[in-house]
């Protein structure tokens, strides 16, 4: 007893020191760990708001473009190209005979929205309309391609259009395609009908 009330050794510096780093190392490997695994959670979160917004861009699309009007009609792909036959406009007619043109138009912003555009009736005084998404819809993302291509060539015509789809937010970039057929294109006649390289 009187050995251990006599033993007044305390810390020494160089124990306090290596104490306080492995504290340090242990704190900043704790926080690394957080760090990485929030990193991964908004980034999951983020992709999917993006798979969200281009799910539901490609079904209006497919919806339009699926019941394209044949009757006497053109489907036109055209205006700016990204290369490899792909395009930045597509113009059809609706299925009760409106023509429509679809593409991703920049917005006050600069950024990119889709955007439905209804020509005026035939014979009509009335205005065309422009359809877009409410900006919330977009939930901080925009369109950073927009993108149609024909599937079929002259000698090999076909129905089917491919859409490309990439949306960005900065930091976050989700690309998507979808195959759509054009159902009422389903003859000779119709496919000659279908053009690339113009619009309306």
């Amino acid at each position: 007893m009187k050995k251990i009330k006599d033993n007044r050794r305390g810390s020494t510096l160089v124990e306090v020191i290596v104490t306080f780093a492995l504290i340090g190392m242990f704190l900043l490997a704790a926080t690394t760990a957080v760090s990485a695994a929030m990193n991964a959670f908004y980034r999951m979160e983020s992709l999917s708001r993006a798979i969200v917004v281009s799910d539901t861009i490609l079904d209006k699309a497919q919806g339009e473009l699926s019941l394209a009007s044949a009757d006497g009609a053109l489907l036109c792909l055209g205006g700016e190209s990204s290369g490899d036959d792909w395009w930045k406009t597509i113009c059809f007619y609706s299925a009760n005979g409106n023509p429509v043109c679809m593409e991703s138009e920049a917005s006050g912003d600069g950024k990119g929205r889709f955007s439905l555009y209804y020509y005026p009736v035939k014979d009509s005084s009335s205005q065309g309309t422009n359809w877009t998404f409410d900006e919330n819809f977009y939930q901080g993302f925009w369109i950073e391609d927009l993108s149609f291509r024909w599937n079929g060539t002259e000698e090999e015509p076909d129905n089917i259009i491919e859409v490309h789809l990439t949306l960005t937010n900065g930091n976050t970039s989700y690309s998507q395609t979808r195959f759509v057929q054009c159902t009422n294109f389903f003859r000779p006649s119709h496919f000659s009908r279908i053009h690339t390289g113009v619009t309306f």
